[in-house]
């Protein structure tokens, strides 16, 4: 092609009108797709607690999914909306669709491995902070966290019902908590490989790593002077509740 019969193209108004209007649309659907996904992330940001907030009373899946779906699906059906045509918009083959759901499909096993890699090693050091000279914990969740270890390991059972933790918990806390912050610190203690969950029956059962961790990680770590205490008075309101505790872990308690 020509340098003529390009600048008559540009001159031409019908190709002029196609690019405002490509240039209008581009940036209006930019513009969409920004507030959708920033929103999105503003909303984590400054309202997690309303994501995180569960579904059913009895399930574990949180309003955060259904909404990122959403999300997901709002991208892929643009090109079958009534301004897809308006637009020359086509919709992808069904190739495509294959293509990304195996993408999708191998991401999260990429990442449900990296974090369990992660989790089995480093989870503690996020959730279990202390300030050791004052005893006092940087946030409300590290407490929470270290005081459902100790309830978790000094039950004489190995395996026994969340709602019987809840209520250990309850008769526990000097702070108030609810149900949903308990489920969060639920699963990152699964995650940890610590304990596992029944989901149907709403079980929980304290795995074997659960006594090495103690042992090396609170009992025989630089801050177990300052949290001592804590364990001690969880030990003696387990042991006036059910009139025993995990032998193993009291024997553990008592040598320090």
């Amino acid at each position: 092609m020509t340098k003529e019969q390009v600048e008559t193209i540009k001159n031409n108004p019908k190709y002029q009108k196609l690019v405002r209007t490509r240039s209008k649309f581009a940036w209006t659907l930019t513009l969409i797709m920004l507030v959708v996904y920033y929103a999105f992330i503003l909303f984590i940001a400054f309202s997690p607690e309303t994501l995180g907030t569960k579904i059913s009373p009895d399930g574990m899946a949180t309003w955060g999914i259904p909404i990122g779906l959403a999300i997901i699906v709002f991208a892929l059906l643009v090109p079958f909306t009534p301004i897809g045509p308006v637009f020359g918009f086509v919709a992808p083959p069904p190739l495509f669709y294959i293509f990304l759901t195996l993408l999708m499909c191998a991401y999260l096993v990429v990442v449900e491995f990296a974090k369990g890699w992660f989790y089995k090693r480093e989870a503690y050091r996020l959730e279990q902070v202390l300030v050791p000279k004052k005893a006092f914990y940087i946030t409300k969740t590290a407490r929470l966290m270290q005081d459902m270890i100790a309830a978790i390991s000094l039950r004489a059972e190995e395996e026994f019902t969340i709602e019987s933790l809840t209520d250990d918990l309850n008769h526990t806390l000097t702070y108030p908590v609810n149900q949903n912050q308990i489920d969060k610190t639920l699963q990152q203690l699964r995650r940890s490989g610590l304990i596992s969950i029944n989901r149907k029956e709403r079980t929980i059962k304290r795995e074997a790593a659960m006594t090495s961790y103690v042992q090396k990680s609170i009992i025989e770590g630089p801050n177990w002077p300052a949290i001592s205490e804590e364990w001690r008075k969880v030990h003696n309101i387990l042991l006036n509740k059910y009139g025993t505790v995990n032998s193993e872990y009291e024997e553990l308690i008592q040598k320090q």
